[in-house]
């Protein structure tokens, strides 16, 4: 965060306004569970696409993530339509059995608001102190509504940053608190105001990704281009891809 944060306030700069000046919107991959394991593991897709395949990549030494050599199989690239889009996503699970949980949960933390609903409360408090105030949900299924994701954040997390919102109103934390460092840059329409936007935002991340059902397409020939021989080995540099 911090480095994007780095490369918006150059931006503003060169265009002669301040970062305090942009309504930033930040994207965040989402996944909730009972337990962070089960969060971690449901993300494996979208994680190992995002970090592994490099499609989001170049954030890995920013975040201060350095990964180990990974053999990429095959079984990866049969995935339809891809890792992080799979229509199976036991399958797409399955697939990514070549990166160790450690790996997975690095990634884990560093792209995106995985884990129980409890860690995705803290966490979003943790980015409001960084000075987040807006966020655009991704869940990570594409072929299923994300009905899990809507009733955690119904349930635990809109309360818990509710909660958050009226005590750093408080006289007594605003005497404590600076305003750069308070839960409170919440805006209302991301805290006290957000459950019905925010479910429109879980649905609208899941609608912009949705895929047709693969036995409705015509099979096709040939090899889909920019994809890497099966086999080899993750890349060292960050691709030149479309962003997810």
């Amino acid at each position: 965060m911090q480095s994007a944060l780095e490369h918006l306030e150059r931006g503003a700069r060169r265009s002669g306004r301040r970062l305090d000046d942009l309504e930033i919107i930040w994207a965040v991959r989402t996944g909730t569970a009972a337990t962070t394991a089960e969060a971690r593991r449901l993300a494996r897709p979208t994680a190992v696409h995002w970090g592994v395949l490099r499609w989001g990549g170049h954030w890995l030494g920013p975040a201060g993530l350095k990964l180990p050599p990974l053999e990429i199989p095959d079984a990866v690239y049969k995935i339809y339509p891809d890792l992080s889009h799979a229509h199976d996503w036991e399958a797409a699970i399955k697939a990514t059995s070549f990166v160790p949980d450690d790996v997975v949960a690095q990634l884990c933390d560093a792209y995106g608001l995985i884990g129980t609903p409890s860690d995705v409360a803290g966490r979003i408090l943790e980015m409001a102190k960084l000075g987040v105030t807006n966020l655009y949900l991704m869940p990570l299924l594409t072929f299923a509504a994300p009905e899990q994701e809507v009733l955690a954040f119904r349930d635990v997390v809109f309360p818990r940053l509710r909660a958050s919102q009226a005590e750093s109103r408080s006289p007594q934390a605003r005497s404590r608190t600076s305003r750069s460092a308070s839960p409170s840059m919440l805006k209302a329409k991301t805290a006290t105001e957000m459950a019905t936007p925010g479910q429109m935002a879980i649905q609208g991340a899941r609608n912009m990704y949705v895929r047709p059902d693969p036995d409705s397409i015509a099979p096709t020939t040939g090899t889909a281009a920019g994809r890497r021989t099966p086999g080899t080995t993750a890349p060292t540099r960050r691709e030149s891809r479309r962003p997810d």
